[in-house]
């Protein structure tokens, strides 16, 4: 997947040349081990928010692949939703029963 982000990257500092700060970013990123442009995809920090508005990894997925990372975003946000709800119950009851 990272070759074809890097050529990806070369065609888009070519057609892009007004993003050239945010692909300089990209171009040294993508020289890293794949570790770590994990925590730039993740993070919601305005520094990786901005770095993927333009992202050499647009278009490498298929659109049936994009699907199932959704689904399983979604799938594991419920699981998350539904253990905080039962830690927060937990947490409450024993509040409760404490004071």
């Amino acid at each position: 997947m990272l070759p074809r982000a890097r050529a990806s990257l070369a065609r888009m500092r070519r057609l892009h040349p007004g993003a050239r700060g945010l692909l300089e970013e990209w171009r040294a990123l993508l020289a890293r081990p794949v570790e770590a442009l994990i925590p730039v995809l993740l993070t919601p920090a305005p520094w990786s928010r901005e770095l993927r508005h333009v992202t050499p990894f647009t278009g490498l997925l298929t659109a049936s692949e994009r699907a199932a990372v959704y689904r399983a975003f979604a799938e594991s946000e419920l699981v998350a939703r539904d253990t905080c709800g039962d830690m927060r119950t937990h947490i409450t009851a024993h509040a409760s029963t404490s004071i």
